[in-house]
């Protein structure tokens, strides 16, 4: 993953609420995270394969997705609703990128968890985090995706 990869990511989310709720969101410095990620009430993760390995996932507390349907006309904020909101802008975030890194790039339906239980797959150990703050709440779309050329040069 280089900075221009990570470049589109902020590019990407930035034109997404734009796009919906007409307001960018404020994103802080990506960092890298190597522990589990930390998930909040929502998250929507996005497998990726193909020529790139790994997942993309966004994760957020209730208030935030309530907040962010709101804006877009939704009044119902059941538990499905906001899982499968969470799944569908993860799942849009990553096909935007599939449309940058190309069709060898294949991505999944989105798989969405409730309650920041763990994914029942494996998750990067390396990933990058961008926090995205936006009406005074806080959600975060993890990274990791890394090229299988850059994994086969890591391997010992």
């Amino acid at each position: 993953m280089t900075d221009n990869d990570l470049k589109l990511f902020v590019d990407i989310v930035s034109n997404y609420f734009a796009t919906v709720v007409d307001e960018e969101p404020t994103l802080d410095d990506p960092v890298i995270e190597f522990s589990p990620p930390r998930l909040l009430d929502y998250s929507g993760f996005i497998r990726i394969s193909g020529s790139d390995d790994g997942c993309v996932y966004l994760t957020m507390p209730r208030d935030f997705a309530v907040a962010f349907l709101r804006r877009t006309g939704e009044t119902a904020s059941d538990d499905a609703l906001l899982s499968d909101f969470v799944g569908e802008m993860a799942s849009t975030i990553a096909s935007n990128a599939r449309e940058r890194f190309g069709n060898q790039f294949k991505i999944s339906v989105p798989r969405t968890l409730v309650g920041g239980q763990q994914p029942p797959f494996s998750v990067p150990g390396t990933r990058f985090v961008l926090p995205i703050r936006w009406e005074g709440h806080w959600a975060h779309l993890g990274i990791g995706v890394f090229s299988n050329v850059e994994a086969m040069r890591s391997t010992p």
